[in-house]
């Protein structure tokens, strides 16, 4: 949020009146304390939390940032970003990285960037009183996480006070354990027989005796709400012993009684200024007068404040009001039995008010209560992109989640943030979306905006068009959107950045990476004037992408550290979007046969993408894991229900640089799943005349398929044109893979030479890239042509480290070599070709035997291997 946007009447208090009854009890207990604790003040209303709590920080020595709560502080952007204004008020260089944090769309739970924030406290350089008053009203488990985490790990420097009409939804049992902890409850609040008669007495001026202000007391419990009301009665000039014989007992609801007497008393027009008000959190003359009509508001507030009718000042200044919440209840609750056809009036004129001065939270909670559909969808398209770029996500999605769809339609900003949303679910409603945009565009032909205006929601068009392009696969069309989103939107518009972005990243995967390039290298630095940390982490991303794609591994691995540096120094690091560098660098782990550590950043990555809530990131994520674990010879795989959830959606989407399609594809050929290769490749329309550059992965898995089809020619020719595209793109990670496969092509072919020929090809580019996993993972037939193939000299090291690699597998490799050699010589063959993905009767058919006498040698296998699946067999023989 911006500074504009901060409520100043939140952080300051209750302003402390000269003649408040004097309680040197409670504030010794406050003095008595150990600074580094929790003071919980914690009772029902009317017990005067707020005013002790404000007379003590008021009388102390320390600096006091003070923050009044209300129920809009559950969004957790909101929040924070008025717990940080009320620090800044005694701390003005307090600079936390949490608020960057919280703005972007998948923000980690607020608890685990909590360490930032606390060590952000730990250094000013001095005591700090923190208050935060009626915390009841947050329900939000992340900031009471938060909170507890802040008491958990409290500097020295800082005291914690918590009002509040209930206690809080953590224990606070390890505080008192460790002295840290000062209560007061109800029983410590009453009013003691000296304290009822000094505010009797002297500040009521009510000349009442002893015995009268006991009685008092006695009735009211020493509530201070009850006093208060019993003096305002007595005011009035009542006959004091008849008043006070009037009512008798101990029972709460004498409050009802006292508020008749003490409003019967006041003039029409108080009375009505008074109910007509009630309605509101916080008020001041101009927005009093919206909702009475009186043009002296101002005059009336000043008269009830002399008067002591339960208005508590928000500011030195006099221009800030609310009512005593308890007064506020009573009100609210008179208002209802006598006009209540005059709320939904009241509440739809304070909407209005709070919408023309910039209160959009209070506009929409107003225009809520006034059950006015049409003026919440009018406040939204006035606000809410704002309210977005600001980071209150989920206030603005909980807004938009209430109007029908036939009223998101006749507003053109409502409906674009409706349809820019849905691409931010695990399945976009892509058909909502595109109802979403056809109305913008009728209404862009109707409107008489200014060109500004016009080209501001014709620029955020444009990017939820190129997000729908993406999605559709359709490259060409997205990469014209976003190129005009680009032109139409100022570059201080957060939906520019968003729209350069997905630029840059379809340029990665059309293979153009010098102009990707020239467009991220303008987004890699954390800083003001890039709010959105997901475009900057995007940026760093897709140029490690970019070497990844190149081969420069080591380049790649570099830049993906140093972005994670650079966010971990601003306590970033717990970002989900951290989750990308994290996935890249396990890829590269994984590529280097480095496997434990892609399994440790694999492992990080997937923790980050569910706490942010990325699927695309967590399916990536769960796949590499799985693969890691294949490579160690453990059994691995998704669960079906999941892997049919990423199938829905997310499987199919084409231009992300992330391919999950292409993921799941390698996964599959790993597991032997050749049936359910083939159908995803039917189903796919994904075949060997297929080049698109986005498809590469799924293509490389297809040219394995043919190969273990025996479709050599096929195979061949398809792996010759990839080669091209990638050798002209300077894509040497998939050169290294694709002449891999030519050389085992060409060994299937029996033409030993070619195959050694583009076996050195393959080393001679991946000892440079320092690839290894590939040459593994092509297994023991390629492990057989590099042992006999002529290296070059200049490439013998590098294939003594493949051969090593080969042979340093797992000791579960080692035994079922010492199976492999006790196997009869027509078992060891079925099993070669067994691990090859054939089917029974292939085999069958390269042994020149019949598939029943091939059958009975895998039995045979079974049983020697000490398994019982086909897939498992696979696993073992390829080792």
């Amino acid at each position: 949020m911006a500074n504009s946007d901060i409520l100043v009447t939140k952080l300051t208090g209750s302003r402390v009146r000269a003649d408040l009854v004097s309680r040197p009890r409670l504030a010794a207990r406050f003095d008595h304390e150990p600074f580094n604790g929790l003071t919980l003040v914690c009772a029902q209303a009317g017990y005067g939390k707020t005013t002790l709590v404000s007379s003590w920080v008021h009388n102390g020595a320390h600096q006091v940032s003070w923050l009044s709560l209300d129920r809009d502080d559950n969004d957790p952007v909101r929040f924070f970003a008025h717990l940080v204004a009320s620090i800044r008020n005694q701390a003005p260089r307090f600079e936390p990285e949490l608020m960057r944090i919280l703005q972007s769309p998948n923000p980690p739970p607020i608890a685990s960037l909590m360490t930032g924030f606390v060590n952000a406290l730990a250094g000013l350089n001095h005591r700090l009183i923190l208050v935060l008053d009626d915390y009841h009203l947050v329900t939000e488990k992340a900031v009471h996480d938060a909170l507890w985490f802040l008491l958990d790990h409290q500097p020295a420097n800082l005291h914690i006070v918590i009002a509040s009409r209930e206690e809080p939804p953590f224990s606070v049992a390890r505080l008192h354990s460790h002295g840290r902890l000062a209560k007061f409850m109800e029983t410590d609040l009453c009013f003691t027989p000296q304290e009822a008669e000094e505010f009797f007495n002297r500040v009521m001026k009510l000349e009442l005796s002893q015995r009268q202000s006991e009685t008092l007391r006695l009735h009211t419990e020493g509530w201070a709400a009850g006093l208060q009301m019993a003096a305002l009665s007595l005011a009035q000039g009542q006959n004091k012993d008849s008043f006070i014989a009037s009512f008798s007992g101990k029972e709460r609801h004498i409050i009802d009684f006292l508020a008749d007497e003490v409003l019967s008393n006041q003039t029409g027009a108080i009375q009505s200024f008074l109910m007509r008000t009630s309605i509101l959190d916080r008020f001041n003359a101009e927005l009093c007068q919206k909702l009475t009509g009186e043009s002296d508001s101002q005059a009336m507030l000043l008269h009830l404040e002399r008067n002591h009718l339960f208005l508590v000042p928000l500011d030195a200044d006099r221009v800030w009001y609310r009512y005593h919440h308890l007064f506020a209840d009573l009100l609210q609750s008179r208002l209802r039995k006598m006009q209540p056809d005059q709320l939904h009036e009241l509440h739809s004129l304070a909407a209005q008010w709070h919408a023309e001065h910039q209160f959009p939270a209070d506009a929409l909670r107003h225009a809520h209560c006034a059950q006015d559909m049409e003026l919440i969808a009018r406040i939204l398209d006035r606000h809410a992109i704002g309210m977005l770029a600001l980071g209150e996500v989920r206030t603005a999605t909980a807004w938009l989640k209430l109007l029908p769809e036939a009223m998101v339609l006749q507003y053109p900003r409502v409906a674009l943030l409706v349809a820019y949303n849905t691409y931010f679910h695990p399945i976009p409603n892509v058909a909502l979306a595109e109802r979403c945009l056809a109305a913008i565009d009728r209404a862009l032909a109707a409107t008489r905006d200014s060109q500004s205006d016009r080209h501001s929601l014709m620029g955020k068009v444009a990017v939820v068009r190129g997000y729908q392009a993406r999605y559709a696969g359709h490259a060409d069309i997205a990469l014209e959107c976003f190129g005009m989103a680009g032109e139409l939107l100022p570059k201080d518009d957060v939906f520019h950045g968003i729209a350069m972005i997905n630029l840059g990243i379809l340029q990665i995967i059309q293979g153009r990476f010098d102009e990707a390039t020239a467009i991220l290298c303008n987004y890699t630095e954390v800083s003001d004037a890039q709010p959105l940390l997901w475009v900057t982490m995007s940026s760093i991303f897709g140029l490690s992408r970019i070497q990844f794609m190149r081969g420069n591994l080591q380049l790649a691995r570099n830049i993906c550290r140093e972005g994670l540096r650079q966010f971990s120094e601003r306590g970033l690091q717990d970002m989900p979007v951290c989750g990308m560098l994290h996935l890249q660098l396990g890829e590269i782990a994984y590529l280097q046969n480095r496997l434990d550590e892609a399994a440790v950043q694999a492992a990080r990555a997937l923790e980050l993408a569910k706490a942010g809530g990325m699927e695309l990131n967590q399916g990536c994520s769960q796949v590499l894991l799985a693969r890691v674990k294949l490579a160690r010879g453990e059994q691995a795989g998704l669960e079906p229900q999941y892997e049919q959830r990423l199938l829905g959606f997310w499987a199919s989407v084409r231009l992300v640089i992330s391919s999950l399609s292409g993921h799941l594809a390698q996964l599959w050929l790993m597991q032997g799943r050749v049936k359910d290769l083939t159908e995803w490749f039917a189903q796919r329309g994904i075949d060997a005349k297929t080049l698109k550059p986005e498809w590469e992965i799924e293509v490389l898995v297809l040219a394995r398929l043919l190969l273990q089809q025996r479709r050599t020619s096929e195979a061949f020719d398809l792996l010759s044109r990839l080669l091209l595209n990638a050798e002209r793109d300077q894509r040497h990670g998939a050169s290294i893979e694709i002449m891999i496969l030519q050389a085992q092509v060409r060994q299937a072919e029996d033409k030993q030479k070619s195959a050694a020929e583009f076996l050195c090809r393959a080393l001679a580019l991946a000892q440079v890239h320092e690839h290894l996993r590939p040459f593994i993972d092509a297994g023991i037939g390629l492990q057989l042509l590099l042992q006999k193939a002529e290296v070059p000299a200049a490439l013998a090291d590098f294939a003594a480290q493949v051969l090593a690699a080969f042979d340093a597998r797992s000791d579960q490799r080692q035994q079922c070599d010492q199976v492999m050699a006790a196997l009869s010589g027509k078992e060891e063959k079925v099993a070669r070709l067994l691990a090859t993905g054939l089917s029974n009767d292939e085999i069958a058919a390269k042994l020149f035997v019949s598939p029943n006498t091939v059958k009975f040698h895998i039995k045979s296998l079974y049983r020697k291997l000490g398994v019982t699946k086909r897939f498992d067999a696979i696993q073992k023989i390829r080792g």
